[in-house]
């Protein structure tokens, strides 16, 4: 479901759920932990997410989702939104490696990493109100600071997808790569920051990062 690995001083957390990594209470769960375990451990620099299946994650188990009750639908929307803040909040550079579909929760997990690197087919898109509901785990506070007010809201309100070269001109990633080279070169993108001051790091990462409880809050509401 979810592997943790290390190499040298980047942590990997890889997606494996299934093809298309759909975001369960239980999956959930299981990235909260490794995220957690990443938190703790005084050697990593970085954090790298990515996924070894077909899509990096195509967001929300609406098969799930379809049968929880009221309380339950809280819980999920509280389990994805504290796991995503805890990524979005952790001192050191943190990169998603996209592949495929990035949609709903799983472009929301995207946008709470510091960049984002993809491959040419991939395509990314927040489809919720084509069924009735918001983004609810950021993509309503984290699209717009990333892409502009305008773009964010032609891409929550059609909820369309946007291809990897629109992504590119959006800023929403940083580069286009050959699916093949996209695991090194996160690697090696990464690897730029492992001699700054850790300290440094952090600090710039909280001075820069405002913060967006508030709306984040009105998000869930």
């Amino acid at each position: 479901m979810i592997d943790l690995t290390y190499t040298d001083s980047t942590a990997i957390i890889t997606l494996s759920r299934n093809s298309a990594n759909p975001l369960s209470l239980e999956m959930l769960d299981v990235l909260n932990c490794a995220v957690s375990k990443v938190s703790k451990r005084k050697a990593v620099r970085s954090l790298l997410i990515n996924s070894n299946q077909r899509n990096f994650c195509a967001g929300a188990d609406l098969k799930e989702r379809a049968s929880m009750s009221d309380d339950q639908t809280l819980e999920f929307i509280d389990t994805i939104g504290s796991c995503f803040t805890k990524i979005s909040k952790l001192p050191f550079p943190v990169l998603a490696l996209v592949n495929g579909a990035a949609l709903g929760g799983g472009l929301e997990l995207a946008l709470a990493c510091d960049f984002r690197l993809c491959s040419k087919d991939s395509k990314f898109g927040l489809p919720e109100v084509s069924i009735g509901i918001i983004p609810g785990a950021g993509g309503t506070q984290r699209l717009p600071r990333l892409i502009g007010l305008s773009r964010a809201k032609k891409m929550i309100f059609s909820a369309k997808s946007i291809d990897a070269n629109t992504a590119l001109s959006y800023g929403l990633v940083d580069d286009i790569l050959g699916e093949d080279e996209l695991y090194n070169k996160g690697l090696e993108f990464v690897a730029q920051f492992d001699n700054i001051s850790a300290q440094s790091l952090a600090s710039a990462k909280r001075a820069i990062d405002t913060s967006i409880d508030d709306n984040l809050a009105r998000e869930r509401e």
